[in-house]
């Protein structure tokens, strides 16, 4: 990171678009005093730094800005190889908890086998994958299922994984019942042989060390690129045997989703006393869906290309809220969005505030009032849809969405900008066609 591009991510971190009034105190910044005060002679400056950046992350742009002027750029270099590759990549005051992807395979597939069982899927089958802070988790939905040999009893297996806080390996195997199921469990045994590859896999790699952080580690290609080759050796085939087809080919591989949840630093986007305020720490999932296959992904060369190769179908925020404030005062609390091709804003869950709350509220009561004179006058169809909107109020919701959805795009995209690479190998704004 040169000194000229840290200082502008420095003058933008409080985030807005309004500029904050000149009389506005200047932020404390202990982080930045707690690395003026090391040596530049302290052999383990380097690593001493990048434990404040993590102590106070918003100040993390200033701080190398800081250290540009006055420790130089070696020094400057030395810091941000002592940092996890994730943490150099993201933005300030991103802290990013785990990344996913997704894919659907065939049903009706068997997987692996012999003479004591077949492991196969059952229906269409979701493979979740995520990665987080704490450890890798593997889903299946619907469950793998394990069709073993009379006596030995049928099994089904919804997910797999590796604790990042004990370095070892788990599965959730359970026993299935019913007709053509046997009496011996093997359970257990299922699932000492999931542990015991995935354990294997990890094997001599940070993984395996208790207390793993994969933001924090400054060589995360090399490891995970070790982690693969570990499993490519393990089910490699043996030295002149023919390789079998596989069971299932990658162009049956669809519906590839990836995403990312990350907590922001906050901002404030409003003009006029009209926009979207978004609180310190608020969790963003985002999640992008494509309707390609693996195979033609998995052709491309660049992000770029897998992404149009992905066909992307829908972009999804979800979130713990983004106020809508109008007139300096808040309206709405959006909970779920998506975004369209081009930036269009779908909001998909709110809640709504303030007036407009209020308002909601009047048209529930004169929804029951009308339903009450439609019971009187003896008109049943009537009194049942107004009592519904009674309940559910349509009328001030629907046109608050809508006014919404029209007047906020606009800084729905300046967020988007802003936080356009919180998730790792993903352009947020530029899969949107955002300028």
């Amino acid at each position: 990171m040169s000194g000229t591009h840290a200082e502008q991510h420095a003058q933008q971190r409080h985030g807005g678009s309004q500029a904050a009034p000149q009389t506005t105190p200047a932020a404390p910044t202990p982080g930045l005093e707690a690395v003026k005060a090391l040596r530049a002679s302290d052999a383990n400056a380097a690593s001493r730094v990048v434990q404040i950046i993590r102590q106070y992350p918003a100040e993390r742009d200033e701080i190398v800005a800081w250290l540009h002027q006055h420790r130089g750029n070696a020094f400057v270099q030395q810091v941000l190889a002592a940092q996890g590759q994730v943490e150099r990549a993201l933005p300030e005051g991103i802290e990013l908890r785990s990344v996913r992807a997704s894919v659907t395979i065939p049903g009706q597939r068997t997987l692996e086998g012999d003479w004591s069982h077949t492991l196969a899927t059952q229906r269409a089958t979701q493979i979740f994958v995520e990665v987080s802070r704490t450890g890798v988790r593997v889903q299946m939905s619907p469950s793998l299922h394990v069709d073993a040999t009379w006596p030995l009893r049928n099994a089904g297996i919804d997910g797999a994984g590796i604790d990042f806080a004990t370095g070892r390996a788990f599965a959730n195997v359970y026993d299935l019942s019913g007709l053509g199921s046997g009496m011996i469990s093997v359970r257990d045994k299922i699932s000492d042989k999931i542990t015991s590859t995935l354990q294997a896999g990890i094997a001599n790699s940070p993984l395996a060390h208790p207390g793993y952080d994969p933001t924090q580690d400054p060589a995360l290609d090399g490891t995970l690129n070790a982690v693969i080759r570990n499993f490519q050796q393990m089910f490699a085939q043996p030295a002149g045997s023919q390789a079998s087809k596989p069971p299932i080919e990658d162009r049956e591989i669809g519906n590839l989703s990836v995403g990312g949840t990350a907590a922001l630093r906050g901002g404030r986007f409003l003009e006029d006393g009209n926009g979207l305020v978004i609180a310190p720490g608020t969790e963003v999932a985002v999640d992008v869906d494509g309707a390609g296959n693996l195979r033609d992904v998995s052709a491309t060369s660049t992000p770029a290309a897998a992404l149009a190769a992905a066909n992307v179908r829908a972009v999804r925020l979800s979130t713990s809220g983004f106020e809508v404030v109008a007139g300096n005062a808040p309206i709405a609390r959006i909970t779920q969005l998506h975004l369209q091709r081009g930036g269009a804003v779908v909001i998909d869950h709110m809640e709504l505030l303030g007036k407009a709350a209020s308002a909601r509220r009047t048209e529930s009561g004169l929804s029951l009032i009308g339903a009450l004179i439609a019971i009187a006058a003896r008109d049943p169809r009537a009194a049942g849809g107004l009592a519904h909107n009674a309940q559910e109020p349509q009328l001030v919701d629907g046109v608050t969405r809508r006014l919404l959805e029209q007047q906020f795009t606009r800084k729905v995209h300046d967020m988007i900008v802003q936080y356009r690479t919180a998730v790792p190998g993903i352009d947020l704004a530029a899969l949107l066609g955002i300028a």
